[in-house]
C-alpha cells in the first residue's frame, strides 16, 4: 500500500486502525479545506484546518452581525435591532446587575458592591 502524504506538512497520513484487530478502517486522512483542496494528516487537521475553519466562521458571523440589511424579529414578528442574544449562559436573566463569576466558572452572581451604593 502506497503511503499517502499530507498536503499541508508533506508528512505521512497515518491510517486509522481498529485497536483490537489492527484492520485499517480509514486511510484517506482529512479534508484540508479551506487551507487547500487536498487531504491532510490528523495533526494538521487539528492544528491548522480546524483553526482556519473557525476563523472563517467567526469572520462570517461578524460580517452578518455588521450587516444591517439582515432583519431580526422578536417573538411577535416585530422587526428589532440586532444586538445579539439578550442573555448568556453566565447571565440567563439578562439582568445588567449580574456578571460572570470572577473565577471564570460561568456562574452568574449579583454585583453586591454596586447594589449597596
Amino acid at each position: 500500500m502506497k503511503d499517502k502524504v499530507c498536503s499541508i506538512c508533506n508528512g505521512p497520513i497515518v491510517p486509522l486502525k481498529d485497536q483490537l484487530t489492527g484492520k485499517v478502517l480509514w486511510d484517506k486522512g482529512n479534508n484540508a479545506e479551506p487551507v487547500n483542496s487536498g487531504r491532510c494528516c490528523d495533526e494538521c487537521n487539528n492544528s491548522v484546518v480546524l483553526t482556519a475553519r473557525l476563523n472563517e466562521l467567526v469572520q462570517r458571523e461578524r460580517q452578518l452581525s455588521a450587516d444591517d440589511s439582515v432583519p431580526c424579529f422578536d417573538s411577535k414578528g416585530n422587526e428589532v435591532q440586532n444586538y445579539g442574544p439578550p442573555y448568556s449562559m453566565a447571565n440567563p436573566s439578562g439582568d445588567p446587575k449580574v456578571h460572570k463569576h470572577p473565577l471564570g466558572t460561568g456562574f452568574a452572581q449579583k454585583d453586591k458592591k454596586k447594589e449597596k451604593k
